[in-house]
């Protein structure tokens, strides 16, 4: 995968014990694997074949190559890294993970029940035991996950009444400035993206140190 700002392009990714591969031709994926053999009889590591999973892009048949067969194909289960379920097709890969996450959110909502607390206590319930759970996902934000979002907050925070007793906007407000401090969604992912900017800026503070004083 060709990066913005470097001519090097991105070959493989590594987390913890996962190691994600980006590769172009069945040639890449065999060079991998043999590397992967060279490493492993030196270290005594040893990958899980089991659960190695690939996922063709770009209309690529990986059925045409017979040095791919050896990988569990998943193009139409997707496949999932770090909690994030891709697919070949974003639209596709954007609703499913959004999906999943709002209706855990909704099932942990509605076994908690918050009939009884406080405006305050309801607040912070939504911050810390729901919302929390899926900023992992907020680098995007469509539309509709807003308002799905907006629909979950007030109805809990308001025990769905028909009218809400405080402006939607003063609600999100710090407690400092006459809010509850809920986190507002359209908020928190700019807070998000602008996190991974910084650390861009950090990582090559030259160029993207310009950037940001541009922007």
């Amino acid at each position: 995968i060709s990066l913005p700002g470097t001519p090097k392009p991105l070959k493989i990714q590594q987390y913890a014990d996962d190691s994600i591969l980006f590769a172009k031709s069945g040639k890449s994926v065999e060079n991998f694997f043999q590397k992967v053999d060279i490493f492993q009889k030196a270290s005594g590591s040893v990958i899980n074949a089991l659960k190695t999973r690939g996922l063709a892009l770009g209309g690529f048949d990986p059925t045409t190559d017979t040095r791919l067969t050896d990988v569990t194909w998943t193009n139409n289960t997707g496949i999932k890294i770090l909690g994030v379920t891709f697919y070949t097709r974003l639209n596709q890969t954007t609703n499913f993970n959004w999906l999943t996450a709002l209706n855990k959110t909704d099932k942990k909502l509605n076994i908690l029940g918050l009939r009884l607390v406080s405006l305050r206590g309801k607040a912070m319930l939504l911050n810390t035991l729901a919302l929390s759970k899926i900023w992992f996902l907020a680098s995007t934000l469509p539309e509709w996950v807003v308002q799905r979002l907006h629909t979950t907050i007030f109805e809990n925070l308001w025990q769905k009444q028909r009218f809400n007793l405080i402006k939607r906007n003063t609600l999100f407000l710090p407690t400092r400035r006459g809010g509850l401090g809920l986190l507002s969604p359209k908020e928190q992912c700019l807070a998000i993206r602008l996190k991974t900017l910084f650390q861009t800026e950090r990582a090559e503070r030259g160029r993207h140190s310009r950037l940001l004083l541009s922007y």
